[in-house]
């Protein structure tokens, strides 16, 4: 396979290519009523679908065997021997509750200048900061279409919002000051800080640094709820146990920012960094979307080498900092509310004694990976070379150490065709 690189970082604010919607994401704002209907052809723009199921795998087992007898093949695996794998010391993760698995694009929920303008007003006040903030000086919106004044500082070089409503869309509002920070994208809010971190360290920054994790990198343990769930640190008013935060968490992103969840999606709070902050500390935690009871693959930022140069990876980046009892005080990632529309579903998909069998048959022999843990998953990519549409495809996520290198590796097999999709990142621990 051939090899790139892709760099994933920290999102810069302010920046309009962000806001820009895709040609995929312009197709569904053309007529929204149209998603999740039946006659819809063969051939999206993210996938063609029926040269998708030509691809189907002939060894595909029924789900729920497959969920009976997991115990039994996970041990096969456990005791094979193969070229380039090890599984050893692998943790199988619990298969998901579900009937059936599907392929599904991504959409645009769509948002009005007015909704934009609305959500932010709303915000404000919930924060308390409604009557110190200048809605009509404050609130800009970065678009391509309208440019920027570079004479000015950010984000006082894009235009007012008040005199641009007639726009079609509202994606792409922002405040951005030393008292709070939202912006808005397609789905709705994509990052905010309410400003207590900045307040509290007494910066004399934006904060937009609050939201992207600035503060956040003395970390002092991390590990997922279920280990750290009951140990509790003091925060800024108070102490408050790692399960009381991730709980706040997710109620808040539950209730919709703005947007409810779109239809199919929960969320559950997997990991936590515990970071210190001043002389107190706070949590950031890993928000992640499950779509009828299966995860949806997340990652961190990061730089990683993806090997295969028709595809990439849209993992979700999701990241929630609460330094109170109040709950999140700022966040940065994917929005809940991005529509999903299926494509195709089945209720039969490769078996893990399978999956571990093709990948090793198709991943090189000199190839030494330690495999530390496997999951059922829906990975998100972009299939095609330049495309922008994001497709979720159900995948067994194979993530290990390649001893070659001593790497990081995440490891994507799709459960109904067997192609494979995989990366490396980072020296491993």
């Amino acid at each position: 396979m051939n090899k790139h690189h892709k760099t994933i970082l920290i999102p810069a604010i302010c920046i309009a290519a962000f806001f820009t919607m895709s040609a995929c994401a312009d197709s569904k704002m053309a007529d929204t009523q149209q998603k999740n209907t039946a006659d819809k052809s063969d051939t999206q723009q993210g996938i063609d679908i029926a040269a998708y199921e030509k691809k189907l795998a002939d060894n595909r087992e029924n789900y729920k065997l497959g969920c009976e007898q997991y115990s039994t093949d996970t041990d096969a695996v456990k005791n094979t021997d193969y070229r380039n794998l090890s599984f050893t010391n692998c943790t199988f993760k619990d298969m998901p509750e579900t009937d059936e698995l599907y392929v599904m694009e991504g959409g645009v929920h769509g948002i009005t200048t007015q909704e934009s303008w609305d959500t932010i007003k709303d915000w404000l006040e919930s924060i308390g900061k409604l009557d110190t903030t200048d809605m009509d000086s404050e609130v800009r919106i970065v678009n391509s279409d309208l440019g920027m004044d570079d004479t000015k500082e950010t984000p006082y070089s894009y235009p007012a919002l008040k005199d641009h409503m007639d726009l079609a869309s509202g994606a792409g509002a922002l405040v951005n000051t030393n008292e709070c920070h939202i912006q808005i994208a397609d789905n709705g809010i994509y990052s905010m800080s309410d400003g207590k971190i900045g307040a509290y360290l007494n910066t004399d920054a934006h904060a937009s640094s609050d939201a992207l994790g600035t503060y956040t990198d003395d970390v002092v343990k991390s590990g997922t709820i279920d280990e750290l769930g009951k140990e509790s640190y003091q925060l800024i008013n108070g102490e408050l146990t790692i399960e009381q935060g991730a709980e706040l968490t997710g109620e808040y992103f539950e209730k919709g920012t703005p947007f409810v969840p779109t239809d199919g999606i929960t969320l559950s709070v997997p990991e936590v960094r515990v970071f210190r902050l001043g002389q107190v500390y706070g949590y950031d935690y890993m928000v992640q979307r499950q779509y009828h009871g299966v995860p949806i693959a997340y990652h961190d930022y990061g730089n990683y080498q993806i090997y295969g140069n028709e595809y990439n990876f849209e993992e979700d980046i999701k990241h929630a900092y609460v330094v109170d009892s109040d709950g999140v005080s700022a966040y940065a990632g994917v929005n809940d509310s991005e529509p999903l529309e299926n494509l195709y579903s089945s209720d039969e998909i490769l078996g893990i004694k399978d999956a571990a069998d093709i990948l090793s048959g198709k991943m090189a022999k000199f190839l030494n990976v330690d495999v530390q843990s496997v999951c059922l998953t829906y990975v998100p990519l972009n299939l095609e070379d330049g495309s922008e549409c994001k497709i979720y495809l159900p995948a067994w996520q194979f993530d290990g150490i390649n001893r070659t290198k001593d790497e990081n590796i995440r490891m994507y097999l799709d459960a109904f065709t067997g192609e494979v999709y995989y990366y490396t990142y980072g020296e491993a621990a």
